[in-house]
């Protein structure tokens, strides 16, 4: 049955349009300003000791760094630039804004300088299939 509604969206295809834009949107999008607001409240050394000490909490950020590192924000931008009509855009440039802070806190939480840090097997990975995946 044909519906417009966005309750009957399924996963799917969802999904996989945000991980053909390279945006992985539904993997990472609330993460940063959530971390965002308690850094705010004072709680950024208790978000670095959780990342430290509580494997669940460093699994979770560790995962999200993954779909960050994997993300490429210029793909994301030129599907922008040609799928959407330039009066909706600018949502386009807000979330490529709130990608930018959600990498900024996994950042400032897991004490990494740059994505992937502790990771150099799937940076490796990344890196080796970049010039397949690359326009």
């Amino acid at each position: 049955k044909k519906s417009s509604e966005i309750g009957h969206l399924r996963a799917i295809p969802w999904i996989f349009a945000w991980t053909q834009t390279r945006f992985v949107l539904p993997a990472w999008l609330g993460v940063g300003a959530g971390l965002e607001a308690a850094c705010a409240k004072g709680y950024k050394e208790e978000l670095q000791a959780m990342y430290r000490e509580w494997p669940f909490f460093q699994c979770t950020i560790d995962l999200i760094e993954m779909v960050l590192a994997k993300s490429d924000l210029s793909i994301a931008k030129h599907y922008d630039e040609v799928l959407v009509s330039p009066s909706r855009q600018k949502l386009g440039e807000e979330l490529r804004e709130a990608f930018c802070m959600t990498e900024k806190y996994v950042l400032l939480v897991s004490g990494h300088e740059k994505l992937t840090e502790n990771n150099k097997s799937l940076k490796r990975l990344i890196e080796s299939r970049l010039p397949f995946l690359n326009p």
